[in-house]
């Protein structure tokens, strides 16, 4: 997870193993913490943006997540990519 603060939706999908294949979820920390799981800012080499999502369980983590971030980039469609843009 990328701290919005210091990362653009297009650098978060650019560090992915896999950015073709890829898309950039968004959600606000506070949602996360109402959701008792912690948000913690953990810089990497190279990714001063890094930041972790701490829960119950793997599972428990997902469920919520998909009920409170919206698409920064969508998924791409097969054999796009969510870096290209889709009027060209």
């Amino acid at each position: 997870m990328d701290w919005s603060r210091y990362s653009t939706p297009a650098q978060t999908l650019s560090r992915s193993a896999e950015p073709i294949d890829a898309g950039v979820v968004q959600t606000i920390a506070g949602q996360v913490r109402e959701n008792e799981m912690t948000v913690r800012h953990e810089p990497e080499p190279g990714n001063r943006a890094h930041s972790l999502i701490r829960g119950m369980s793997s599972t428990f983590v997902r469920r919520i997540l998909v009920k409170i971030c919206n698409w920064a980039l969508p998924l791409p469609p097969e054999g796009g990519s969510a870096l290209e843009d889709p009027k060209t």
